[in-house]
């Protein structure tokens, strides 16, 4: 037997221990503060996108196809491609490339891919880049030969849900906008294969210094007979006075200032009125109407006789976008929503209509480019569960506003996300939620959405629970007990199931009982119980295998102590919410209390569990520990151990939260020892040399603070 393996994440007397003792509030409030620090709540940018550019695919990956994009040209001629990103810091990301002919990449004009012979005739499947990217901005360059068999190819990241990265194009001209850039076609003798002959070439899109009335045109050709039309900007005064608007109209127009109409006339020609603003910042939008392309000029001066000119900004800020103009339509109705109080959030009108540049071909697209705040994944989901509980357990507002302030900027893009996806073929904000494909997208995320139950958020995030339900309810796949499973690229016979599922399912189902009274979902959450103890369960050490694999017929052995965690949390989940009378409630307690002897007979000396829980020389892992904790305490709390485990409970409680508090936090929060996202594997060395930990993963953060949370209840419940 391995001796056990005892690892130091930090330097002795550095512990949230060592500065605060076993004060607990306080140590979960430094966390959450620390969690909070580090990731503020920056909202998404807006940014200009040509819609007829390069688009991606379903994946997530550009079709760079350069037989639309350049139409005239020839066999034997080269373009390049290329795009700036940027990244926090320095490592390995995954890339994907599928060629339509003889390609090259540079990243940081260092080569790292020169195509094969086979990849002209679209015979090799998509090439995996493993690619080192430096902290800071990175720059890939694609040069690609145009030949019968296609000109271009498919590239971006291998896995847009967990790996996006926001692309923005390098021309200085076009500096802050979306999307790649690439050049003429030319012949392969002029383009050489030098940075300087690419730096000279003419790279499309150009910029476009037009006029707003091209804009409105191009609004206007497809909208038919009778539209509306909206124009936004901004007018700042250093002090207040009196402004004269004078608007040059070729159709009926109106002025709305801050959301008041100010102005409105039936007819063409030059109107003028005067209005008295404060000191600022204000809104100006003017509403066109007409049988036909229709437009306007606006003048402003400040003061009656005064001729110095004011000058419009964008009302907000949206980079790679030059004029003070964002444009919206067109509407067969007027959209009182907008003349209100326009927004960048959300669409508009029964036509679904977004904003526009003041340049032919640019839209304005959100972006998300934050790492953690705003993001919709299941660790953030995790984390937001647990600081949604701190939030309520310390009544602390802040907290609580912070939650509230992740969940708005998912929830207030979601119907956006749907329909940028069908627009432009893959999101740039709300990846997983608006492409759902597995439990990994949904489940998690969702339940932490419904635990809120914030009046702020409640109509849009029913909407969305209501998805996810429909989602799991007839999409997910299940294997033939109605076990859900994940589906390998063959079908059935690669499917895996997955401790892992159990939480990415059942606590969202508990909680979509809840809400809708409907048990279909209380039942389905049981079922899921049934089947994964079935295929996964380890009754000599009642604890369970990570993973069961259909191809091979078998499960893998491996105890991964966080799979194991997911199940034991996820099951208090579903006994707190469920009736005593339900038929399948002595089946999950007796499960329950199975689970509860194999961890705590296999917690170690420390008081935390490992990476692999029946192996001790795998180190110490934090989110694994705390969710046993965590279920513990809710064992003892509601009753749910029998008598001749609760002692055993105790103190694997004490022993257990001891150790997080000494081992895994140190004293400015930092959560240590916490094994990063994974994969699976049919041997120990995986889980053990090559699935590390990572410091501050959200993984574990949230389910620390669930941890504290449960033990401070246990101790109020245990006081006489």
């Amino acid at each position: 037997m391995s001796t056990e393996k005892n690892l130091s994440y930090f330097d002795e007397g550095q512990s949230v221990y060592d500065a605060c003792g076993e004060q607990t509030e306080r140590i979960l409030s430094i966390i959450a503060g620390n969690y909070m620090g580090k990731n503020p709540p920056l909202p998404v940018r807006f940014r200009g996108f040509y819609e007829n550019g390069i688009l991606c695919n379903r994946e997530g990956r550009f079709d760079i196809d350069l037989n639309r994009l350049l139409p005239e040209s020839k066999a034997g001629q080269v373009s390049y491609v290329k795009a700036k990103f940027y990244k926090e810091a320095e490592g390995v990301h995954a890339f994907s490339m599928k060629c339509y002919g003889p390609s090259r990449i540079w990243l940081n004009r260092k080569e790292v891919f020169c195509s094969g012979v086979r990849d002209e005739s679209r015979r090799e499947a998509p090439h995996r880049l493993e690619l080192f990217c430096r902290a800071g901005w990175n720059e890939v360059t694609i040069r690609l030969k145009k030949t019968p068999g296609g000109f271009g190819c498919v590239f971006g990241v291998q896995d847009a849900g967990w790996g996006w990265i926001t692309f923005l194009n390098p021309c200085k001209e076009q500096e802050g906008k979306l999307g790649f850039a690439y050049t003429m076609a030319m012949d392969e003798e002029a383009a050489g294969g030098e940075f300087e002959n690419m730096e000279r070439a003419v790279w499309l899109p150009k910029e476009y210094c037009g006029r707003s009335e091209n804009v409105i045109r191009e609004i206007y050709k497809d909208g038919g007979k009778g539209n509306y039309i909206y124009g936004w900007s901004a007018l700042r005064l250093n002090r207040p006075g009196a402004v004269r608007f004078s608007i040059e109209s070729c159709g009926d127009i109106a002025l709305f200032v801050d959301g008041h109409r100010r102005l409105e006339e039936k007819a063409e020609g030059r109107l003028e009125v005067e209005i008295d603003l404060k000191a600022g910042k204000h809104n100006i939008l003017l509403r066109g109407w007409g049988e036909k392309e229709a437009g306007w000029k606006l003048g402003i001066k400040e003061g009656t006789d005064s001729g110095e000119i004011l000058t419009l900004s964008l009302p907000q800020k949206v980079a790679g976008i030059k004029g003070p103009w964002l444009y919206l339509g067109p509407f067969g109705d007027k959209q009182e929503a907008v003349e209100r109080q326009p927004a960048l959030y959300g669409l508009f009108g029964q036509e679904e209509r977004y904003w526009r540049a003041d340049e032919p071909g640019v839209v304005v697209r959100p972006s998300l480019e934050n790492i953690a705040f705003g993001k919709w994944n299941y660790p953030l989901g995790v984390t937001l569960y647990g600081l949604t509980r701190l939030s309520r357990y310390l009544n602390n507002k802040e907290i609580l506003n912070y939650v509230k302030a992740h969940m708005r900027e998912c929830i207030r893009l979601y119907e956006y996300s749907l329909w940028d996806t069908k627009k432009y073929g893959f999101p740039e904000v709300n990846n997983q939620l608006a492409r759902i494909s597995t439990l990994d997208d949904c489940g998690s995320f969702g339940s932490a959405m419904l635990e809120l139950k914030d009046s702020e958020v409640e109509a849009q995030a029913g909407k969305i629970a209501d998805y996810i339900a429909g989602y799991m309810e007839k999409k997910q796949s299940r294997e033939p007990g109605g076990g859900f499973f994940r589906i390998g690229p063959k079908g059935f016979p690669d499917a895996t199931m997955w401790a892992d599922d159990l939480y990415m399912s059942v606590p969202f189902l508990s909680r979509y009982y809840l809400r809708t009274g409907n048990t279909d979902y209380l039942d389905d959450a049981a079922g899921q119980f049934r089947r994964f103890r079935e295929y996964l369960y380890m009754p000599d050490e009642k604890i369970l295998s990570h993973v069961y694999d259909f191809m091979m017929d078998t499960a893998t052995g491996m105890p991964w102590g966080r799979g194991n965690g997911w199940c034991f949390f996820s099951l208090t989940e579903l006994l707190g919410v469920m009736p005593k009378e339900h038929r399948d409630y002595p089946f999950l307690l007796h499960f329950y209390q199975e689970l509860a002897e194999g961890y705590m007979k296999l917690q170690g000396k420390s008081g935390m569990w490992h990476q692999l829980l029946t192996h001790p020389d795998s180190y110490e892992e934090t989110s694994c520990t705390s969710m046993f904790i965590y279920g513990l305490c809710r064992g003892l709390r509601f009753g749910w151990l029998a008598p001749n485990q609760r002692n055993d409970a105790l103190e694997a409680v004490r022993k257990g939260w001891q150790a997080i508090i000494t081992r895994s936090v140190d004293c400015k929060g930092n959560v240590y020892g916490i094994c990063r996202g994974s994969s699976y594997s049919f041997t120990p060395e995986y889980y053990k040399e090559e699935l590390l930990w990572i410091i501050n993963d959200p993984h574990g953060i949230g389910i620390v603070l669930l941890a504290g949370i449960e033990k401070l209840a246990l101790e109020s419940f245990l006081q006489p």
